[in-house]
């Protein structure tokens, strides 16, 4: 008897064009077609967008390309086997957190050291039980998600995971401190010694605060937002004492980031933000605290501004202090941000920097803060959505081609809650402005940006969004 099969290249190429519209997309790997068929119905009808490859040169090509959330890799492949595919997948920038099965015959625990060591987070086994399969799935699926939330340098939740977790205790009346936490004189510091004592000193505010928050409340919620600013979700009783002994933590800990010649001296001398040449005292830390105890805050956004603004008084004095919101009762007018008034929140100083390559973003920030603008930076469209919430930027840098969203999607949320901003589509691919941005800058000419902020800066006139908004 013959078996009726359904159309696999016809399908697979539905599915590929469909696969940046939310759904979790799988890559299935297998030189077997009637396994590819089986695990295309079977994964297809579970509501997965489903890409296929033959074989492990072209699975490489099609990861890349298509930067599916799973991957579904036979082992046992010609030419190029599941365990090589598995180990360039892990060495490639752009699939280096994709999560990977490996579908194995082999059941022998040396077989599955080896794809570990590969890479590998998960294994199925051939025969397999298709509701197993499903299930592996999603439990990669969610432990990949999981692990992307967390920012790569501290291991802290990061924007949506912030968001998440004020949004629910506003949502049941809870009362709530919410703190932002900067480190002073970072650039200077950062650009003095370099990236990687730059990172250290990320690290340590971020041990100095999860030990402070265990230390007081254990089981409160820390985040990292990105760059040196990170925050803490704490109960209002408990804020004060959170931010005396995170600043106890840090300065018996700062100096040993610096070179001894710089300590005597009290300074390191490195390049403003305006250009101008000054000298940076030892870094110091400043903290802004809010509260909904005695505040009618609804959102999530206004208290992380008036946490925000806290922290810019903090920023007044040059020692590690912090500011707490002691007002009551109403918002004040310049407070109250809603979903439909974050567009007239728009910081003018301000430019978010989006793209998943650090070394392209490390040159747009040095090109933006010449000009004296406050930079912000993102790797993806979701983190760019979620500092542009938090933040408020004026222009946004939008990179064309991102993970987890494209520019256009990640244009269309950035525009949802912040109208009037002006998006600079960044591009190796495009020859001119898309019809989502107001602006555009080839990759290879990167040094133009500077002059583009400045002449849209000049003309102080919003663009119109993608609605018609004036």
């Amino acid at each position: 008897m013959t078996t009726q099969r359904m159309p696999i290249p016809i399908q697979g190429r539905k599915r590929e064009s469909a696969m940046t519209d939310g759904h979790q997309r799988v890559l299935i790997v297998d030189d077997d077609a009637g396994v590819r068929e089986i695990l295309s119905i079977l994964l297809s009808d579970e509501g997965f967008q489903v890409a296929v490859a033959s074989n492990g040169r072209e699975a490489l090509n099609r990861a890349v390309e298509l930067l599916p959330d799973v991957v579904l890799l036979d082992i046992m492949m010609p030419d190029l086997d599941g365990l090589e595919v598995c180990r360039e997948l892990r060495a490639h920038p752009k699939t280096r957190y994709v999560c990977i099965l490996l579908v194995t015959a082999r059941a022998a625990s040396a077989d599955k050291v080896a794809g570990l060591r590969a890479g590998a987070d998960d294994f199925v086994t051939k025969p397999f039980d298709p509701s197993e399969l499903v299930e592996r799935v999603r439990t990669a699926l969610r432990r990949g998600q999981d692990m992307a939330s967390l920012n790569p340098l501290t291991r802290l939740p990061g924007n949506q995971e912030i968001q998440r977790v004020i949004e629910s205790k506003l949502a049941t009346n809870r009362h709530l401190a919410l703190m932002h936490f900067d480190i002073d004189n970072f650039k200077g510091f950062n650009d003095h010694y370099g990236l990687q004592r730059g990172d250290a000193a990320i690290r340590l505010l971020g041990d100095c605060l999860t030990v402070a928050v265990e230390t007081v409340e254990e089981g409160a919620f820390v985040g990292h937002t990105g760059g040196d600013d990170m925050v803490a979700v704490v109960r209002p009783d408990a804020a004060e004492a959170i931010a005396i002994e995170t600043i106890q933590r840090w300065e018996r800990s700062v100096a040993d980031l610096y070179d001894t010649d710089d300590l005597v001296r009290g300074f390191i001398e490195g390049i403003d933000r305006n250009g101008r040449r000054r000298r940076f005292p030892v870094m110091a830390l400043s903290i802004g605290i809010a509260m909904t105890e005695k505040r009618d805050v609804m959102t999530q956004w206004q208290i992380s501004d008036i946490a925000s603004s806290m922290k810019n008084i903090a920023k007044r004095t040059a020692a590690s202090s912090y500011e707490l919101d002691r007002r009551e009762g109403e918002l004040r007018v310049t407070e109250i941000v809603s979903d439909s008034e974050l567009e007239y929140g728009l910081d003018h100083h301000k430019v978010l920097v989006v793209d998943d390559n650090p070394m392209i973003r490390e040159l747009l920030v040095m090109y933006c803060e010449q000009k004296g603008f406050a930079v912000l930076e993102a790797s993806d469209g979701v983190e760019a959505y979620q500092m542009t919430v938090q933040h408020h930027p004026a222009y946004v840098v939008l990179d064309f081609r991102m993970p987890q969203l494209n520019g256009r999607y990640a244009a269309e949320l950035i525009r949802g809650v912040a109208p009037k901003v002006t998006i600079i589509a960044l591009s190796a691919f495009l020859d001119s402005k898309p019809e989502w941005a107001d602006a555009f800058i080839d990759k290879d000419k990167l040094h133009e940006l500077p002059e583009i902020l400045s002449m849209l800066a000049s003309k102080q006139t919003k663009f119109p969004s993608n609605n018609g908004a004036e």
